[in-house]
């Protein structure tokens, strides 16, 4: 089954947070990741009041996450969004636990590290018009949990005009994933005009592949958890 969505840009202008001691551990929900790229695996975690939604939860002094081990630092921006994050070396297959630490009780969270991208490749070559389809291949997982989603990331030649498109090959893969024409043009609002149009060429791109696995976390700990693989592909589009 294949799945073909826009990709959206998400600003949170005004985030607010909760100290870690004010909230119980039933009511912190989670989203975990790790990512490979190349020797290295990102470990990832936000953590939010009450559910996907809600206020930020910032650890307090008494309280720790951890990536295999690995302690994970805040990261915070200007707009108030709290991440936590480790880095740790990259095995394939191999199991990743991200673990709260609070007061004596430990809540887990894991996934298993999918198998390497292999064989990618753009059919046709890394150049093709504006406004033609695009396919991308590369070696299917042997394993059926595994699913890949490539997106297509492109900016005009002044590097003020974007657009982008991902799809998605659902597990058990199948190989390939294609962006149509309308996928591979640049559409902007001409406010002078008043209508969509088409920016000029030439585009540079970016595919990425990113092939997932599910985790899980456990019974006393709400939200999501998985593990990616990624590689990009270079790509450039032309009148």
């Amino acid at each position: 089954m294949r799945i073909q969505v826009l990709s959206l840009a998400l600003l949170c202008t005004a985030c607010s947070s909760i100290n870690s001691s004010d909230i119980k551990s039933g009511g912190i929900h989670a989203t975990n990741a790790v990512s490979a790229s190349g020797a290295a695996v990102t470990c990832e975690s936000t953590l939010r009041a009450g559910g996907i939604t809600g206020s930020y939860v910032d650890l307090d002094a008494g309280d720790s996450l951890f990536c295999n081990g690995v302690r994970m630092l805040r990261k915070g921006d200007v707009f108030g969004q709290i991440t936590y994050r480790a880095t740790v070396a990259s095995s394939p297959r191999a199991l990743y636990e991200i673990k709260l630490e609070r007061d004596g009780e430990t809540l887990r969270s894991g996934a298993i590290m999918p198998s390497p991208i292999t064989g990618a490749s753009i059919a046709g070559g890394a150049t093709h018009r504006i406004g033609s389809a695009v396919t991308v291949t590369w070696d299917r997982s042997q394993y059926p949990d595994e699913s890949m989603t490539a997106a297509l990331a492109m900016k005009d030649d002044h590097n003020s005009k974007f657009g982008g498109a991902s799809v998605t090959d659902s597990a058990p893969e199948l190989g390939s994933a294609t962006f149509t024409g309308a996928d591979t043009e640049i559409r902007y609002y001409d406010e002078k005009d008043g209508g969509y149009k088409k920016a000029s060429g030439p585009y540079s791109a970016t595919i990425e592949l990113r092939r997932t696995k599910d985790g899980s976390l456990d019974g006393a700990w709400k939200g999501s958890m998985n593990a990616t693989q990624a590689v990009s592909l270079a790509a450039k589009f032309v009148e």
